[in-house]
């Protein structure tokens, strides 16, 4: 696979990791809204219509792309189009939720992860790289006061709650990052079984 081929050929097999990928985003979307529902109770992030509308947003974007998965009509335009979008409700939610202080920036990290899991390393990559264009975009319109700067808190700072969501966005990405090594630990323990299999089998 070369940079001129960013993803995989849609064979079955990869319909397959792209349903399972979708299946954990679920399940990583409804821990995300319970810690972000649950932190609004202690006073953080106040700009509650705009974070509930993402939360709609995304849970739609996931809908969509189960259906198109498994439909699996032009999947690679699919997967183009939620690297976009991926992003860019990433960065809306890091921005209605502090901006530079934001505990759920470590969102760019889960992402990036699960596109090398799930496509590949040069698709992770770019993944990446738009990342830093969409939140370095966000700070610098936010320097220039074309966006207002959101309050982290309403009312009195709430650090303990402040840092308990920091710690678990953090731990959820690195839980991701840990299931990587594993993922491909394995596959590489499986490609040296095959290899072995190969040359024992032409002596």
């Amino acid at each position: 696979m070369t940079w001129k081929r960013l993803v995989p050929e849609p064979t079955k097999e990869f319909q397959k990791n792209l349903l399972f990928a979708v299946r954990m985003r679920y399940a990583i979307i409804f821990v995300g809204a319970i810690i972000v529902l649950g932190a609004q109770r202690f006073g953080l992030f106040p700009a509650k219509s705009a974070i509930y509308t993402l939360l709609y947003a995304v849970i739609a974007e996931n809908i969509w792309l189960h259906v198109r998965f498994r439909r699996w009509l032009h999947p690679i335009s699919i997967l183009w189009i939620e690297l976009f979008l991926d992003n860019l409700l990433i960065t809306s939610a890091v921005y209605f939720t502090g901006g530079h202080l934001s505990p759920v920036v470590t969102l760019y990290l889960g992402d990036a992860i699960g596109f090398g899991l799930f496509i590949s390393f040069q698709f992770a990559a770019l993944g990446f790289l738009l990342s830093l264009v969409f939140f370095g975009s966000m700070l610098l319109v936010q320097f220039m006061g074309v966006l207002p700067v959101i309050p982290l808190y309403q009312g009195e700072p709430q650090e303990f709650a402040y840092l308990l969501i920091w710690i678990i966005s953090l731990a959820i990405a690195l839980m991701m990052a840990a299931y990587a090594g594993w993922r491909i630990a394995t596959d590489l323990k499986k490609a040296q079984a095959e290899a072995r299999e190969r040359v024992y089998g032409r002596s």
